[in-house]
């Protein structure tokens, strides 16, 4: 008689830098970990700073672990106490695959790889052009050489590393999965334009409201609503001040985003840069036309221009206050780009890229 033994499957950490924080890059790991949990995976959550009250619901069999680095001020010992701790946990958890969320935690995972304590994914979640200080450049290209695999998020970024790194080491394109699913679409009443997003230089607010003074010039019946939290806020109300804008407000993190795109006709995306652009996504299954920059990288493979949305040169902030102009002045254009916004979106569609990350996991 022949005993087959089913094989194990491996145990799998998720290395992050603030598990408590509500952007984007927290949510799709949150999916990812959840999907990969209630597919039998023992999900382990490690927050380099803090974690242990994420903004996002998590699967109960799903732990999390902290390598306190908000207590060490020191940078260089707190790389250093991360470091062991990481260490640590990896030993006691047998942790076999790491998946480092973003290229720049890939530092911490490239001496316990060569100490074969584990396998590493480095996840890289904005592009290969995004500004790193030294220190996370190093990061960047060591992942890119010596991971065990390499995920990228748009295939515009997959180019991009094959084009600019020699002895790339295996590397796929898995895009983020559309988080939110909704019964309901906006139905396009409310004058509204909705803009969400951390309020930092990399989302690109002070250039949605230099194009908004274009609109507000000739147009004084809409409004835009930014929702959002970060360094930049101060700022951007000077910047709001200065310009004499009447129709923006600059809102907190809404946990109810889902109400706000509902109450909303247009969604609009100024960043100077993305890893995806999972808030296009989001805007699109409320049924929003949408307006970008088309940025590197991600809003040109979510977004059909002419279709569902317009796509704007980079930095173009006359166009895009024009583009927004043109949806509010033409019912009949927003209401079919906003029939389009649904149209392709099961390339984002959670159960096909768990079954991606699963083949990537299990080819290791």
């Amino acid at each position: 008689m022949v005993i087959v033994l089913s094989k194990l499957k491996p145990k799998i950490g998720f290395l992050i830098s603030k598990f408590n924080h509500g952007g984007g890059t927290e949510r799709v790991t949150t999916e990812i970990a959840n999907g990969l949990s209630q597919r039998g995976y023992d999900i382990n959550i490690i927050s380099c700073q803090k974690g242990f009250s994420p903004i996002f619901d998590l699967n109960k069999d799903v732990k999390l672990f902290s390598l306190h680095g908000e207590l060490v001020n020191n940078s260089i010992k707190r790389k250093i106490s991360n470091l062991k701790h990481l260490k640590s946990i990896i030993k006691q958890q047998q942790i076999d695959i790491l998946i480092t969320v973003d290229v720049e935690l890939y530092i911490y995972a490239f001496p316990l790889q060569l100490m074969k304590l584990c396998k590493v994914i480095a996840w890289e979640h904005f592009n290969y052009f995004k500004e790193y200080g030294k220190l996370e450049k190093l990061s960047q290209y060591l992942a890119a050489r010596y991971s065990n695999e390499l995920i990228v998020i748009s295939h515009a970024d997959l180019k991009n590393y094959k084009a600019n790194v020699k002895h790339l080491t295996k590397t796929c394109c898995i895009y983020n999965p559309l988080p939110l699913i909704s019964e309901k679409t906006s139905d396009l009443s409310n004058k509204r334009v909705l803009a969400v997003g951390r309020l930092e230089k990399q989302k690109g607010f002070d250039l949605l409201l230099e194009a908004w003074k274009y609109v507000e010039k000739e147009n004084n019946q809409w409004n835009l609503d930014i929702f959002g939290n970060g360094t930049e806020k101060d700022l951007l109300l000077q910047q709001i001040d200065y310009l004499n804008l009447k129709r923006v407000k600059i809102n907190d993190y809404s946990e109810s985003i889902q109400k706000e795109y509902l109450n909303s006709s247009i969604y609009v995306l100024s960043s100077r840069y993305e890893g995806f652009g999972l808030v296009l996504l989001e805007a699109q299954e409320f049924g929003l036309p949408t307006v970008s920059f088309d940025c590197p990288e991600g809003p040109s493979e979510i977004i059909d221009n002419g279709q569902n949305g317009f796509l704007i040169e980079n930095f173009d902030t006359l166009e895009l206050g024009k583009k927004i102009l043109k949806l509010i002045n033409n019912r009949t254009l927003l209401e079919n780009f906003a029939k389009n916004a649904r149209n392709n979106l099961d390339r984002f569609n959670i159960v096909d890229i768990l079954n991606k990350w699963e083949d990537v996991i299990n080819n290791l």
